[in-house]
């Protein structure tokens, strides 16, 4: 049996609530502006990282614009570095679809998938969990230590 990766601390951050989210709408790699309780969700992780004591800790951010303004707030100001690898797993047909037309057009694969990763990752034409997996252990294996990453759930 192989041994299981070992990666480093992470302080994770998710991006803000956004008015997609609000909606009940599939955002996968599709952009949606975070609503105000979502900037009250940045500034409030803002003040957990405030009182981390390594303020140098490297930061890392999903390219996607809700995580890049989740990222401006929240960081309160350290420096942080795009990767590409953290965006948001392709949800093919299904982004820009709600919750309930994935329901109505796929109920059998609705009813399969008790979580939102599982249903997005089998999606019509998205990138499904194996590519998905993929990409962010390549990512989590080139940390260089303890690290903050922004980015989705």
């Amino acid at each position: 049996m192989p041994k299981p990766a070992v990666y480093p601390k992470i302080f994770f951050l998710r991006h803000g609530q956004t008015e997609w989210n609000a909606e009940g709408r599939v955002q996968g790699q599709l952009e949606s502006c975070l609503t105000p309780l979502g900037k009250d969700h940045a500034a409030a992780q803002a003040r957990v990282m405030a009182a981390l004591p390594d303020r140098d800790l490297p930061c890392f951010v999903s390219p996607l614009g809700r995580a890049q303004q989740t990222a401006r707030i929240a960081l309160a100001g350290r420096s942080f570095r795009t990767d590409a690898r953290l965006a948001e797993i392709h949800a093919g047909d299904w982004q820009g679809l709600t919750r309930d037309d994935i329901a109505d057009g796929w109920p059998e694969l609705f009813q399969s998938c008790p979580t939102p990763l599982e249903l997005y990752a089998s999606a019509p034409s998205g990138e499904g969990f194996a590519a998905f997996h993929r990409r962010i252990a390549a990512f989590l294996a080139t940390l260089p230590g303890p690290s903050v990453i922004v980015a989705h759930g």
